[in-house]
């Protein structure tokens, strides 16, 4: 196979861990004002991989190929006045800019049917197909964050959570999946668990990214600006 999906359990985080105090950028995010990612400041906060237990809490190792995405589509995190903002360049399969996010306003390029919801701490982006391609939401100690991205020469990322299936582990064993840092090995991860999840996409052969990332807001936002699905 030319691509494959990686499920990662980077840093598998209980209450009581003890190397959090002495991680840049771990602790509680600063309020009302402070910015939280930015490329161009070189500031790479802990990022929590969906709604999983993984974490990627430095830019070193695990999130150099996070860091190169968010350069490509200029990505941008801070909290202003207590409402959580976010910049970005949405670029489509061919790396081309096809839409812009400002302090979470649309930039169009063209008429589609994107659309985005924001509160105060989270923010998300659906495209034309109704699917979330980028979720934002904003806690203490990190920010939970799934995106699917494309860079300038259209190399696909994903990154989330999922359920591990019985296909994953025969992916495993076929050495087409792969697990690549669980915090107690990788026999910790059983089929059901919810895991950090990373797929890659070479720009050759140009299959779209897989990975679901479930909705929080309502929508169309005209309609729904702020509402929680639950």
């Amino acid at each position: 196979m030319l691509l494959f999906g990686v499920i990662v359990q980077i840093a598998i985080e209980l209450h009581d861990i003890k190397e959090a105090a002495t991680l840049r950028y771990v602790g509680k995010l600063e309020r009302p004002s402070a910015t939280l990612l930015s490329t161009s400041q070189n500031i790479f906060p802990r990022l929590r991989l969906g709604n999983s237990k993984a974490y990627i809490v430095s830019r070193k190792q695990s999130g150099q190929l996070l860091f190169k995405f968010f350069e490509d589509v200029a990505l941008e995190i801070w909290v202003d006045n207590g409402q959580l903002k976010l910049s970005t360049k949405i670029r489509d399969k061919n790396g081309d800019i096809i839409a812009e996010i400002i302090a979470n306003e649309w930039r169009m390029k063209q008429e589609n049917n994107w659309d985005r919801n924001f509160n105060e701490n989270s923010i998300e982006v659906k495209d034309s197909k109704g699917d979330v391609v980028l979720q934002v939401i904003l806690h203490d100690d990190c920010i939970q964050f799934s995106a699917k991205m494309y860079s300038r020469k259209g190399d696909g990322l994903a990154i989330g959570s999922g359920i591990v299936t019985e296909k994953d582990f025969l992916l495993h064993s076929q050495g087409k999946l792969l697990t690549v840092a669980a915090a107690n090995g990788p026999k910790e991860v059983t089929i059901g668990d919810t895991t950090g999840v990373f797929e890659t996409r070479p720009t050759s052969p140009g299959l779209p990214l897989e990975l679901k990332i479930d909705p929080i807001f309502k929508y169309p936002s005209n309609l729904h600006l702020g509402e929680l699905l639950n």
